[in-house]
């Protein structure tokens, strides 16, 4: 897409994984939180999201799913489904006191921007 440029972050390692949980839930005093998601990710069935997890972008939208959704599920659609359905309707209320929620510019519904996702996934496919 010629309005877009790639950018490349160097993946994290399986240590620096912890690191990274660990760093961002000591902020907020979450200790115990970090030391379940590191449990689960260590879990062998886990392996296949490894991918997904060296990515310090993607790692911190997991830290906020897990929240909502402990369990790693076994298909990988779900997965992404639940960070999608995290970040669209609960990120503001996780990240922000007092119920804060920002304000919609394009009036889309969440359904309407779910749309527009699955037809941007399928183009960059190719």
């Amino acid at each position: 897409m010629s309005r877009f440029q790639n950018y490349y972050v160097n993946e994290l390692d399986d240590t620096e994984i912890k690191q990274f949980i660990q760093k961002q839930l000591s902020i907020v005093s979450e200790s115990d939180l970090s030391m379940k998601i590191i449990e689960v990710i260590d879990k062998p069935e886990s392996q296949a999201y490894k991918e997904y997890l060296r990515s310090p972008l993607l790692l911190s939208m997991f830290i906020l799913t897990f929240k909502q959704f402990p369990d790693l599920p076994k298909s990988k659609n779900k997965f992404y489904y639940n960070v999608f359905d995290t970040l669209i309707t609960k990120h503001d209320s996780l990240s922000k006191r007092g119920g804060f929620q920002h304000e919609r510019m394009t009036g889309l519904q969440n359904e309407d921007i779910e749309i527009i996702l699955k037809w941007f996934s399928y183009l960059t496919l190719f």
